[in-house]
């Protein structure tokens, strides 16, 4: 899914990835000494050996937050975010992701109501667009943003996956628990 961010990442010397153990498949996290630059559930990605041979497996400072966050993000904890390179999307996308890392663990949000908080007027399908195009899964938790209906709607790693994370997080729904659909 994320071939093209990858293949821009492999022009680079100074990429370093991990392999987090995550309960739904590997995570593999991207970064360098100043942000994370991708993360990647390892079923997405076509290419592990080539991975392995063109990026170094070692832990720089902000892959080792990410590793924090997502260990606490396991236990229902909150963690501070690693700094996370959003400079590959436009001001308007980046208005909607930093809104959704206010939504706390545990909480949904529409994609219509998403929309609202960033700002942008009839803005759901524009929303839906942004969720798709997410490089920091589960750290920017577009799992949280769900149809207005009530249903989880789609994700990037499969819907099982969000309903993976739903579930964890015990998420409610207009006062029920997460639909199946």
């Amino acid at each position: 899914m994320h071939t093209a961010y990858i293949n821009l990442l492999k022009k680079r010397n100074d990429i370093s990835y991990y392999t987090y153990p995550f309960p739904t498949g590997r995570l593999y996290i991207f970064g360098d000494k100043e942000a994370i630059r991708l993360v990647q559930f390892g079923y997405n990605i076509d290419h592990k050996k080539d991975i392995e041979k063109k990026f170094k497996a070692s832990v720089t400072d902000e892959i080792e937050k990410a590793v924090l966050f997502l260990d606490n993000y396991l236990i229902g904890k909150e963690a501070e975010l690693p700094e996370l390179d959003l400079s590959s999307f436009s001001d308007k996308e980046q208005s909607v992701y930093n809104q959704l890392k206010k939504i706390p663990f545990g909480n949904t949000v529409s994609y219509k109501e998403l929309s609202e908080l960033a700002g942008i007027q009839n803005g759901a399908r524009f929303v839906g667009n942004t969720m798709a195009r997410n490089i920091f899964p589960v750290l920017i938790p577009c799992h949280r943003v769900i149809n207005s209906n009530g249903t989880a709607g789609n994700f990037s790693a499969g819907r099982e996956v969000k309903k993976y994370l739903l579930q964890h997080e015990k998420a409610i729904i207009s006062g029920r628990s997460i639909p199946n659909s």
